[in-house]
């Protein structure tokens, strides 16, 4: 395309020019209208310089030239010398040339200050549309953003209305309100679809939570000491997650996280957390550590309430020793709940006690 329009103008004037040299032979006296004037070959000249510039309209003024010259010298007249013969002979293709260089010398100026303004027009869309594609992207950012501060928010109030009901369950030495806000800072911290909690009465894990089971589950309901579940989980004090190849034969279909909860004060473990099922996208190296730190919180504020219980305060109480029966039935146990974000102590939200070293290096060295 871009040939085809630079052999144009050329083409056009070689047309031209063949046109009036054909009709001044064919109907004219065959002077090449020297008669004329304006002479017709102007007409070639000013339209090429002035639509396609200097190098075009410089080369058609040359050939009109060499069509107006070239085997139609006039006679030199007695009274002219060689100068003035020269000049008289030149004077048309001169001005031709003269013509073609001011008005296509002002045509190429024009064509350069367009090109220039289309590249940077040009420019200007390409910053345009990158400045489009980084603006919709910041707003796609800034929404998702306002979603996960808005999902912090009402988790934040979520966490402490569950740690309100923790801090009051634990100064009542009430159990079920307790596991009640265990369970709702389990949903915020986790996100697990199903999961429950389990206590040790009378040497076995019983649960005293299951939330989101239903009465067909396929998961036991009861674990003995002899089970791999309750040697890894109480006695060796592991988590275990279904991620890790070394875990799932522990794990043996019975859920996706286990942990236990542990007693501070005895480093022995009264209990296990346990989440049955859990979105695929939830399960990460983040959704294990709060899972880890949610197991620690339950055992820390469980504890306080059984020893609390154990010391005789007032109040409900679920899961003693003295009282098996409660956990063997099944009669009190909530069906509500999610994970626990904070453990309470004497009413006052507190962390997690540091685990011993026995804790971790059991863990470490499987």
């Amino acid at each position: 395309m871009s040939n085809q329009r630079t052999q144009t103008p050329y083409i056009v004037a070689a047309l031209f020019l063949g046109g009036a040299l054909w009709a001044d032979h064919t109907w004219f006296d065959g002077t090449r209208f020297a008669a004329f004037s304006p002479h017709p070959f102007w007409v070639i000249v000013l339209a090429v310089s002035a639509r396609h510039g200097l190098a075009p309209g410089l080369i058609v003024a040359a050939a009109a030239g060499v069509a107006q010259l070239a085997g139609n010298l006039p006679p030199q007249a007695l009274t002219q010398d060689r100068y003035q013969y020269m000049f008289a002979v030149t004077q048309l293709p001169l001005l031709w040339v003269l013509a073609a260089g001011i008005l296509g010398g002002m045509r190429s100026a024009q064509l350069r200050d367009r090109a220039t303004t289309q590249a940077r027009a040009a420019q200007a869309r390409r910053q345009l549309d990158v400045i489009t594609t980084a603006y919709n992207d910041l707003k796609g950012t800034a929404r998702m953003l306002e979603g996960q501060i808005a999902g912090q928010v009402r988790t934040t109030h979520t966490l402490c209305e569950a740690a309100r009901t923790i801090s009051r369950a634990v100064a009542n030495v009430d159990e079920k309100g307790l596991l009640a806000g265990a369970a709702e800072v389990t949903r915020e911290l986790v996100h697990p679809e199903k999961f429950s909690i389990f206590v040790m009465t009378r040497g076995r894990l019983r649960p005293v939570l299951m939330e989101g089971w239903q009465e067909d589950e396929r998961w036991d309901r009861e674990f003995n000491p002899d089970s791999e579940l309750f040697r890894r989980v109480i006695a060796q004090h592991h988590y275990l997650c279904v991620g890790d190849p070394k875990d799932r034969p522990f794990l043996a279909d019975q859920g996706v996280l286990a942990g236990p909860l542990i007693d501070p004060a005895s480093g022995e473990a009264f209990g296990m957390l346990k989440v049955e099922q859990l979105a695929f996208m939830e399960l990460g190296s983040q959704s294990v550590e709060s899972f880890r730190i949610n197991c620690e919180w339950i055992g820390v504020a469980l504890a306080d309430v059984r020893r609390r219980g154990r010391e005789g305060a007032p109040g409900p109480f679920l899961a003693r020793e003295a009282a098996p029966a409660t956990l063997a039935d099944g009669a009190d146990t909530p069906r509500d709940g999610q994970a626990i974000g904070a453990a309470m102590h004497g009413g006052v939200l507190t962390p997690p006690a540091p685990w011993r070293a026995t804790h971790r290096g059991g863990h470490d060295g499987d």
